[in-house]
């Protein structure tokens, strides 16, 4: 019997279905109404375009995958597997107008084998042959849980366990998501089948074996069975296929999967199960032609949730956004161009890989260019299935099936810009990706990036560049050591800056002690010269960094605007001013602060003001922050000295080297005088390069001509320009 009533107020688990496809949106939502009824409510509301709507509604076995961003392929039949209730019978079609907000009664249980939760809702409407899909969920998403063992070889995809734990009812449930795939042809021994079935246990590392904890490389370092309640071989918690059965495997997954939908009473993980400081879970997958041996083994990682923040802050508008992610591998190409100078207009469809090796000194011969980088990077040698070339085998829907290092194929191809004016709409470009690991066994660190161009000479072969995927590093600057520009010095403390990357906002943290009557501190241009009487003034550290040329007086009192209404290094005027404090302590997140590219305060300094007549009291500079044991700082100086040298002074120039090898950016400091035709000490405009020899007998003839010839010509280690040498403004675009 169903009846119709009024919504009443739910206890316990509460799930919800959201929906906003096809001119349909709301939610459906299910709570327990008594110990035999479950209470179903619509909130749902239609648009302008679509209406009128009638929708055949059910419930589907396996949740929707919302990575497929298509509505329509991710509501297909195939990915949602059987149907294990309908609600037409019961229920009736879903009216709109009519069932807006509505609520009904029926005889379906919550959780189980055959429950609403982690099942999928179907609207389908037959006349338009379209179907609509949604993920029943917990309404508090802290109830779920979710763990993953991914497979990487010689089978891939994932099993995933989901558990629910609600928190003011006894609903705990377990299910099972497994969809596998065989990735090499030695992997299909049973006669060319659709699927193969395999044995699988849940395993954990022994508490005394510290290798075993690498177990995914060599998966015969597990012995133990999980088995927590000490219930003996066959009847573990960990022998999961003879509670659910076996998993099935398909063969050939572009032709046909398999998923499957498990649920398991008996399984309850916890999260300390998978964080635990030692014992370590891993499912097992046996071999069916040798039911003893290990076909493939993945450890079981828990997906938390992470936070993500977005910080607005421009325009005179201030806040933040939140929003959940899972952890990919972003891919970024900043300006993509053409570098040779060529006259060469933009390129499109150039294939693009991960190599095995890093890049040798071929990587800008004119013949078999990049040859030394060696082929796509395949470290879990999948192969292609069924004779098929790659193109078929792996695509952005099967990238299961790819090489790690097959990138074109399941991201797509590059284009190249001709020149820098059409970089930006031409070839910056972001890619994520699901299987590109930065760490690990399988890590690409160390490996290339190699383009290729298809349509190039012969002679150089098909591969136009490469680049060896180097170590990415945060940038850390700290203020910690002060001089005294004429006054007692008091004050004490740092002021450290960190940024993760240039795509990131910069983390300040201020930790001031011995403050006495001070107003304003900021970034200044140039760093500290210690050894002055007074290091802080303006004809050494120079006025405020301000490469964006704000004008201050249209700048909003102290922590009342957007960082983008003040100069870049104006801190105490974007967060607030040291007025009547002795000690100050602060933390607080700037979008225009940057340690990476041309306008980064690495290098720089930092001068605290007194608030009378705003004079500088006391400076630091912002030096470079890091461990010995993570990288070395390299320090070159081009020393300017000769009595007839005509410029005095010098160029330093300093560069962080991580052990890995990775590279900074390089900060160049420049202190240089030159009396010029009016001996008045400042001259404009000159031109400066690194050129490739050492300083010659030359460098101080008085003929400006012949001067400096012997240093050669400039630097050009990467062949820059090779095909138009004079134009060299070409690069600027």
């Amino acid at each position: 019997m169903v009846t119709i009533e009024p919504h009443s107020e739910a206890h316990g688990l509460n799930l919800v279905a959201h929906i906003s496809q096809r001119g349909l949106h709301g939610e459906v939502s299910f709570s327990q109404h008594n110990d035999r009824q479950v209470l179903i409510t619509s909130e749902l509301e239609t648009t302008l375009q679509y209406p009128e709507q009638a929708w055949s509604w059910g419930v589907y076995q396996l949740p929707v995958d919302y990575t497929i961003v298509d509505p329509q392929e991710r509501c297909q039949i195939a990915r949602l597997g059987e149907q294990l209730w309908s609600f037409d019978d019961d229920l009736g079609y879903l009216m709109l107008p009519g069932n807006e907000s509505t609520t009904w009664l029926n005889d379906i249980a919550l959780t189980g084998e055959k429950g609403l939760w982690g099942k999928s809702l179907v609207l389908f409407d037959a006349g338009a042959n379209v179907r609509i899909c949604a993920t029943i969920v917990t309404r508090d998403g802290s109830q779920d849980h979710l763990a993953e063992a991914r497979f990487n070889s010689p089978i891939t995809g994932s099993v995933y366990f989901r558990w629910l734990a609600a928190k003011e009812s006894n609903h705990s449930d377990t299910l099972i998501h497994a969809n596998l795939f065989h990735v090499r042809e030695q992997s299909r021994k049973m006669g060319n089948p659709s699927y193969t079935e395999h044995m699988w246990k849940i395993y954990v590392t022994d508490i005394f074996e510290s290798d075993a904890q690498n177990a995914e490389e060599n998966c015969n370092k597990l012995q133990l069975v999980f088995d927590p309640q000490n219930r003996g071989a066959g009847s573990a918690i960990g022998d999961i296929d003879g509670r659910v059965g076996a998993l099935r495997i398909s063969t050939y997954a572009k032709q046909a999967q398999y998923p499957q939908l498990f649920n398991d009473r008996e399984l309850v993980l916890l999260p300390s199960d998978l964080y635990g400081p030692s014992r370590k879970l891993y499912v097992v997958v046996f071999d069916p032609s040798h039911p003893d041996t290990f076909l493939a083994c993945a450890k079981i990682r828990h997906q938390k949730a992470k936070t993500a923040r977005t910080l607005v802050d421009g325009g005179g508008m201030r806040g933040e956004v939140k929003d959940e992610h899972w952890t990919d591998t972003a891919v970024i190409f900043e300006y993509l161009i053409h570098a040779d100078g060529s006259t060469v207009n933009n390129t499109a469809d150039h294939r693009w890989a991960i190599t095995d090796e890093p890049p040798g000194k071929d990587f800008y011969d004119w013949q078999n260019r990049c040859v030394s980088t060696g082929g796509v990077y395949n470290p879990f040698k999948a192969a292609p299935l069924m004779g098929k070339p790659w193109e078929e085998v792996c695509s952005s829907s099967s990238a299961e099936l790819c090489r790690v290092g097959d990138l074109s194929n399941r991201l797509g191809a590059l284009e190249i810009a001709g020149n820098k004016r059409e970089a930006r709409r031409v070839s910056r470009r972001m890619f994520i990706d699901q299987n590109l690991p930065l760490s690990g066994h399988a890590s690409i660190v160390g490996r290339s990036v190699v383009i290729f161009d298809d349509n190039g000479p012969k002679a150089r072969g098909e591969r136009l560049a490469c680049s060896i995927v180097g170590g990415y590093h945060r940038r850390k600057v700290v203020a910690r050591d002060w001089y005294s520009n004429g006054d007692p010095l008091t004050i004490k403390g740092k002021l450290e800056i960190v940024q993760q990357s240039e795509y990131d906002h910069t983390n300040v943290e201020v930790d001031f002690k011995g403050l006495d009557k001070n107003s304003g501190y900021h970034v200044h241009v140039a760093p500290v010269e210690g050894d002055l009487e007074f290091p802080c003034e303006d004809s050494t550290v120079y006025g405020h960094w301000n490469p964006r040329n704000i004008d201050i007086k249209r700048s909003p009192a102290p922590a009342t605007g957007s960082t983008d209404e003040y100069e870049l290094g104006d801190l105490s005027g974007k967060f607030g001013t040291l007025d009547e404090a002795t000690m100050y302590e602060h933390s607080y997140n700037d979008t225009r602060l940057p340690l990476f590219g041309y306008e980064s305060i690495i290098g720089r300094s930092i001068v605290v003001h007194k608030k009378e007549k705003n004079r500088r009291w006391a400076c630091s500079t912002l030096e470079r922050g890091y461990s010995p044991n993570e990288a070395r700082e390299i320090r070159a100086i081009a020393s300017f000295h000769h009595p007839a040298g005509y410029a005095y002074g010098y160029i330093r120039l300093t560069q962080l080297i991580g052990n890995d090898n990775s590279q900074s950016d390089t900060i160049i400091e420049v202190k240089l005088r030159y009396p010029g035709k009016h001996d008045r000490n400042v001259t404009h405009n000159h031109g400066w390069n690194i050129w490739v020899n050492p300083v010659g007998v030359d460098a101080t003839v008085k003929q400006v001509e012949t001067r400096c010839v012997a240093a050669g010509y400039v630097w050009n280690p990467y062949y820059t320009q090779l095909a138009d040498p004079l134009n060299v403004s070409k690069p600027s675009g």
